[in-house]
């Protein structure tokens, strides 16, 4: 795809979709924001998405994505069962919209393939929500173990989960044919793309086991071989939907460990590292600000976000200080 000049005017995005992750994620962001113009909604259940255009001031309602067009829309974001989001997309693109599809990116490789193709030969923007792997945190993990901060990496353990409590808005992530699978295609895939992030693709699957007894699996454990940099990396993944994980990735090294946490601003958080991203030495790269928090170092360091040098480092408070130091830039 050849680049294109980003407007000065704000992006006209429809919605399609409005099931439980477009009204607890999509729409709170999308309506505030200055640079996007929330122009449709488009949903089945076209009284659902009446509600909502409603409270948020959206003037276009429809049932069907082939109702829109590029005269009225820019982008669209599609927050479907995963068996749409292929053809959706496909669908879209063709007809001269930017695309950005949430996870999964489809129920095949070949699918995936398919909507790359499709976006080359249209010239559209192709996005897949895999979010986690922006996280700031994530890409001070990624250059510690590419550094080989402490050494080199051994070993990995990811796990995610929890008891099923999403409030969905219908059944398809109970429906193979619909979602193509249960927890491994569903959170799994987060987990894997923050792997692949980490680590050099792809993976050598071990070993898997399930409980998925005909129909869609809610726990898996999946033993598997990584690389980096052509070193191997054995390491397993635990997924579920009935008992309660660490939510984590945790990479043994030679000299020590690292440990990502998905869900690190919960509020019960009490140590650590707080990371954010600004331009400190003026470069045009985001570097890596590293602040600490109660219980932690009282060092703020920031690191250069090509080469993940120091470029500077200072003490926040005394040591014996109970409070706690949080940095954020603007």
């Amino acid at each position: 795809m050849t680049a294109q000049s980003v407007p000065n005017v704000p992006i006209r995005v429809a919605l399609v979709g409005c099931g439980a992750i477009s009204q607890s994620l999509h729409l709170p962001v999308l309506a505030g924001h200055e640079g996007i113009r929330l122009t449709a909604l488009v949903d089945r259940a076209r009284d659902r998405a009446e509600q909502l255009a409603k409270g948020y001031g959206v003037p276009i309602v429809v049932s069907d994505a082939a109702e829109l067009n590029s005269n009225t829309v820019d982008a669209a974001i599609i927050a479907t069962p995963a068996a749409h989001h292929a053809p959706g997309a496909i669908d879209l693109m063709r007809r001269g919209i930017h695309v950005l599809v949430e996870k999964p990116m489809a129920l095949t490789a070949r699918d995936a393939e398919e909507m790359v193709r499709v976006a080359d030969e249209t010239d559209r923007r192709l996005a897949v929500g895999y979010f986690r792997r922006l996280y700031p945190s994530l890409r001070l993990m990624k250059a510690l173990v590419d550094r080989k901060f402490f050494g080199e990496p051994r070993r990995v353990h990811a796990e995610g989960g929890g008891r099923y409590s999403w409030a969905a808005a219908t059944l398809a992530n109970m429906r193979r044919d619909l979602a193509g699978g249960g927890v491994l295609i569903d959170y799994g895939s987060h987990i894997l793309d923050m792997l692949f992030y980490l680590f050099d693709e792809s993976a050598e699957v071990l070993s898997y086991q399930d409980n998925d007894l005909g129909g869609v699996e809610a726990d898996c454990i999946i033993d598997v071989r990584l690389s980096h940099r052509g070193q191997a990396v054995d390491g397993r993944i635990e997924l579920a939907r009935t008992r309660e994980l660490g939510n984590s990735i945790s990479v043994e090294c030679d000299e020590g460990r690292l440990l990502f946490e998905f869900f690190a601003y919960d509020q019960a958080f009490l140590g650590g590292v707080r990371v954010a991203c600004r331009d400190v030495n003026g470069d045009g790269v985001p570097d890596i600000i590293t602040a600490p928090g109660p219980g932690g170092p009282p060092m703020i360091r920031a690191f250069d976000g090509r080469t993940q040098q120091r470029i500077f480092e200072f003490a926040a408070f005394d040591p014996f200080f109970v409070g706690g130091a949080f940095v954020a830039s603007r």
